[in-house]
């Protein structure tokens, strides 16, 4: 077993040196601070409690003013529950617009700038918000990276369900910032969109030279997670999980499609993931912080 440790921990250290998120709290769960004081309060209004949750940490307010929801506490009733769940995690962010020029938005510092023509991977999940309304109103989402940076716009949703988004991009500058901002230009009229969980991350030097293995390539998300995490791969696979010091905890076997699993009983700390397909063996490393 310390012999397959080892070779786990090796093939971490040279395969994944670039993998960082480079966005500070992408799964809103730091907060509050100073900085995010200005990001609007959720209120559970159902059952009128007293909750008041500032924040998240690293991000603030360009215009009007988000909202960082965080669900209530399980001991409430069933009733007075925030009705939209995180994608993970308790807490995510809501973008809205009602007009032209009236779009919510905040931005953070990333934690390494884009670098011009380097190509990165943006991921994160979406859905719909209803505000309590019921009404159901298409939503698209504008990421805007600084300094003559790519605006990179989300495709349309039309679902309350969390969906998952992937895109590789060439950086068209040297930029240090990332904006989120509700989109009512592209979608034409008021709206709200549910945000968790933003990765974004450097690929490989080769650019888009690579572009259609890459994205046949096995992906575990969220990563860093609080428990409950996903494996999406492209064709049927084996997978053996061991914990940090290479003991197997589970082996099973999957189709090609996305497969839950909820470690939220185990202890925080490092697992390492091998996952066998017909084409290629992969092993990854999973972060639970629960």
């Amino acid at each position: 077993m310390k012999i397959t440790f080892i070779i786990l921990v090796f093939f971490f250290i040279t395969a994944f040196g670039h993998s960082q998120n480079l966005i500070p709290n992408g799964d809103f769960e730091l907060g509050p601070d100073s900085i995010s004081y200005g990001w609007n309060w959720w209120s559970d209004t159902i059952c009128g409690s007293g909750d008041t949750v500032y924040g998240p940490d690293f991000w603030i307010v360009t215009n009007l003013t988000p909202d960082r929801q965080v669900e209530t506490d399980p001991y409430f009733p069933t009733s007075c529950r925030d009705t939209t769940f995180a994608q993970s995690g308790n807490a995510y962010i809501i973008v809205g617009a009602d007009a032209v020029g009236q779009d919510e938005a905040g931005k953070t510092t990333l934690i390494s700038p884009l670098e011009k023509d380097s190509a990165y991977r943006l991921s994160y999940f979406i859905s719909m918000q209803t505000a309590g309304s019921g009404s159901v109103i298409p939503v698209i989402v504008e990421f805007r990276f600084s300094t003559g940076g790519n605006n990179i716009l989300s495709p349309t949703v039309t679902t309350t369900s969390w969906q998952f988004v992937d895109t590789i991009f060439t950086a068209l500058a040297n930029s240090d910032e990332i904006e989120i901002l509700a989109s009512s230009v592209a979608s034409g009229g008021p709206m709200l969109a549910n945000i968790d969980n933003i990765m974004l991350v450097k690929e490989s030097s080769t650019g888009f030279s690579n572009f259609h293995q890459r994205n046949k390539q096995i992906k575990i998300y969220p990563n860093p997670s609080d428990g409950v995490f996903y494996i999406d791969s492209y064709e049927s696979a084996e997978v053996i999980i061991y914990n940090a010091v290479g003991t197997q905890i589970i082996r099973n076997a999957f189709a090609n499609t996305i497969h839950c699993f909820d470690f939220s009983q185990l202890q925080k700390g490092i697992y390492f993931i091998q996952i066998k397909t017909k084409q290629q063996t992969v092993t990854q490393k999973l972060l639970l912080t629960n």
